[in-house]
């Protein structure tokens, strides 16, 4: 079998299209010198690994001899995995948004030999693919400097950032700010199946998060009632597996009972923090549940050897999306026996199918009683499932998402106290240092095991964010100075001169046809909202005033934009009103420091940052922890439930 160029890169959806007979390169400088040397069109298609419509695509157009000698002998084709280069996904994803008013992956783009965009789209059945190609080189070639003009015109629009006004240093933050989102963002709730009105639905963590912050902070217990809501049903639906634990990365349906099958570290990440967060907010047995199984779930299908965290599985096996996860009336028949009855009650299963003829997603129905043997069941299930062949897994290791997961286990080891938490979020910590954190900077992943493609604005601040966390359940001094590390090279390297907020590429990293700012929140907050947030907490930490000032400015920056947005700036809503809050700093000291951050942790104070005295002589004092807020300390004290009753706090969390 002939392979293409792909055949020598190490990201699993890249080599998913090696064998294609389409003339593939990756990004690079070989593929853009051909296509000038030759004045050729690109053909630049962007995907990812758990993509079901991109596997649609490549195997109705990729892997179409008619359709590969047409792409070969008339455009250069390149192949981008949008999870390794999200900087070339995010200049023509937006092209294609501004062409088309709509994008999504897979996403292809026909661009001049230089990477100008022309044109572009998502997925094309393979007619509709041929005969798009035929059009633009037809136009190319009897209106070629019109589709210059039109290149030109889009890429000047490319370069220019609609949201990053400047800064107006004479805006304050206020509670009524806080109050006028959080109306919006909750009117926006479904008030029955939780998450956002309408379908598909994603479980959008950010906003959830600011949500609970807000119940929490104003005594509206509407914000909170929703969050719960909306993960009581996803944790009974079809988006959570049922099985083995661990999220799906959105419903196709309003009830979160028909899943998007594929499943991403980002979200079960984020999902992690949630949960547990809810837990000590509530003491709910389900929330519980939920983060030790998805715990396991990572543990066992997305942990390499060295304690580092895979990207995605995919949604298709054998050719079929969700194959791996459906049942089948007659298959739990035949597995549980006299059991089964019971079991397909509660998980909603019928003869005719839950989903399509005769298939079955397990989700769990309200009204009817938890089988008793259910964990036994569950394992049984799950031990029967093994046996089916997998969906791919996507084995790449990418720093962004890693921060996010050991970010989800750091607030999980808060919420729960379980060592083996802990000890996965540090070992994944070690590993970015060990492998990812070259010379005082940091890769986006790894190629044959060595650092490779330097590392973008979200790789810092969701590592920043992660070392932090890991500073604050473990007090071990040198996660902080890393952060401070790294904190100072984004500031060098990232910066614009005329605004506040940051580019996503640094300035060491090769030019692309833009330079573009991450700002919108999304499923994972934006990298200048998370950003933002780790200045904001370190120079609270630190007394550094600059941090804070700094962060205090990019918030400023879009803060027009996070009262008209809401959800999509949910992460920069939440620092605002943790700036509005005045948050609290709790520094402690003695040989009972560990235990007394312990009793306190585990109570939901979403503005607390924990920090260490650091003093030599620590072990021979007992421990004390004082209260800092706003420029003003509270006197020390010795005990969890005297520094609890400082944060307003009466009954410490029991469970």
């Amino acid at each position: 079998m002939n392979k293409n160029r792909l055949q020598y890169e190490t990201s699993p959806y890249l080599l998913q299209h090696s064998t294609n007979p389409v003339d593939w390169y990756p990004w690079g400088e070989e593929a853009l010198k051909k296509a000038e040397k030759e004045n050729k069109l690109l053909i630049i298609s962007i995907g990812y690994a758990a993509c079901h419509w991109c596997h649609v695509m490549e195997r109705e157009c990729f892997e179409n001899e008619e359709a590969a000698r047409f792409m070969n002998e008339n455009f250069v084709s390149i192949k981008v995995d949008r999870e390794e280069r999200p900087d070339i996904d995010q200049i023509y994803m937006e092209a294609v948004q501004i062409l088309t008013g709509s994008g999504g992956w897979p996403l292809n783009v026909i661009a001049l030999p230089d990477g100008r965009p022309i044109f572009g789209g998502t997925y094309f059945p393979v007619q509709n693919w041929l005969k798009l190609l035929d059009q633009i080189l037809e136009y190319a070639e009897e209106k070629g400097d019109k589709l210059l003009e039109q290149s030109v015109s889009l890429t000047e629009a490319l370069n220019q950032s609609l949201l990053d006004p400047e800064a107006d240093r004479n805006e304050s933050f206020d509670a009524d700010f806080s109050y006028r989102v959080f109306t919006k963002m909750l009117h926006l709730q479904d008030a029955v199946e939780g998450g956002q009105m309408g379908a598909p639905k994603f479980p959008m963590p950010a906003a959830l998060q600011f949500l609970l912050r807000y119940s929490y902070s104003s005594g509206n217990v509407e914000g909170g009632d929703q969050v719960f809501l909306t993960l009581d049903r996803m944790a009974d639906g079809g988006i959570y597996d049922q099985i083995g634990g661990g999220f799906a990365r959105y419903s196709v349906d309003r009830k979160w009972k028909v899943p998007h099958f594929e499943k991403m570290l980002y979200d079960n990440g984020q999902l992690m923090s949630l949960y547990s967060d809810a837990f000590k907010r509530t003491g709910k047995d389900k929330y519980r549940q939920v983060v030790f199984e998805t715990a396991a779930f990572i543990e066992r299908e997305m942990t390499s050897p060295e304690g580092a965290f895979y990207s995605s599985i995919d949604a298709d096996s054998d050719g079929v999306e969700g194959l791996y996860y459906i049942w089948t009336e007659n298959e739990l028949d035949q597995i549980l026996g006299d059991r089964s009855d019971a079991v397909k009650k509660y998980y909603s299963v019928t003869s005719t199918g839950n989903w399509e003829k005769g298939k079955n997603i397990l989700h769990i129905r309200r009204d009817v009683e938890v089988p008793d043997d259910l964990i036994e069941v569950k394992k049984k299930l799950l031990g029967e499932r093994e046996k089916r062949n997998k969906p791919s897994l996507d084995n790449k290791i990418l720093t962004s998402w890693n921060g996010l997961m050991i970010k989800g286990y750091a607030d999980a080891y808060k919420a729960f106290h379980r060592k083996a938490f802990l000890d996965r979020a540090v070992r994944a910590g070690q590993y970015i240092i060990d492998k990812l954190f070259v010379d005082g900077r940091l890769y986006r992943t790894l190629r044959n095991g060595k650092p490779y493609i330097d590392g973008f604005l979200d790789d810092y601040a969701f590592t920043v964010q992660a070392f932090i966390a890991l500073y604050e359940i473990t007090f071990d001094s040198p996660w902080l100075e890393i952060a401070g590390q790294l904190t100072r090279y984004v500031l060098s390297h990232f910066h614009d001169s005329r605004s506040p907020l940051l580019f996503y590429k640094s300035d060491v990293d090769s030019p692309l046809i833009a330079r573009k700012k991450e700002i919108i929140d999304n499923v994972i907050p934006s990298s200048n909202s998370q950003t933002a947030e780790n200045l904001f907490r370190m120079g609270m930490m630190l007394h550094n005033d600059q941090y804070v000032d700094r962060a205090e400015s990019m918030v400023r920056a879009v803060r027009a934009h996070c009262e008209k947005g809401s959800i999509h700036f949910a992460h920069w809503n939440s620092l605002i009103n943790t700036i509005t809050e005045k948050p609290y700093v709790a520094t402690f000291s003695g040989k009972q420091k560990e235990t007394l951050r312990r009793e306190i942790e585990q109570n939901y104070i979403p503005d607390l940052m924990f920090f260490s005295s650091g003093e030599e002589n620590d072990s021979e004092k007992p421990g004390t922890v004082m209260i800092c807020r706003d420029n003003y300390c509270l006197k020390p004290v010795n005990s969890s439930t005297e520094a609890l009753a400082q944060l307003g706090i009466s009954a410490p969390f029991q469970f």
